[in-house]
């Protein structure tokens, strides 16, 4: 009798030990994949903004604004541009610029300001500051 209750106990202390030790490998296996999952989404922004690049070749001011041209150096087709100076902030939509294209915008009301940051939408951390002319 004594035999069977003391076999009882080391069963229900080693069901214990594995289901706290369950416990806690489920908790790191969730930790992990959570972490996971946010590095990717990070990277996967990372990546999409290092495809993109451009170069503002010439400006122009005329009586109906400041006319850009903008040549996509990058391996993407550039869409959405923005562009940002003083209390300014301009969404421009292309048709599309293919690699190594070249296209034109005109911005109105740009004439308090000497200074734009153009950036692709969504990609701000890889903005070019230009002075305007």
């Amino acid at each position: 009798m004594e035999h069977e209750k003391r076999h009882t106990r080391v069963k229900i202390l080693l069901f214990a030990v594995f289901t706290i030790f369950t416990l806690v490998f489920i908790g790191w296996i969730y930790r992990f994949y959570v972490e996971a999952r946010y590095k990717i989404q990070e990277d996967t922004l990372e990546i999409d903004c290092s495809e993109y690049d451009f170069d503002i070749i010439t400006q122009d001011l005329s009586n109906k604004g400041h006319m850009f041209e903008v040549r996509n150096t990058g391996h993407t087709t550039l869409s959405q541009l923005v562009i940002e100076g003083g209390n300014i902030r301009r969404e421009i939509n292309f048709t599309g610029i293919l690699p190594k294209e070249t296209s034109f915008i005109r911005i109105e009301n740009l004439s308090s300001i000497s200074q734009v940051t153009v950036y692709v939408k969504n990609c701000q951390q890889k903005g070019k500051t230009y002075e305007l002319k």
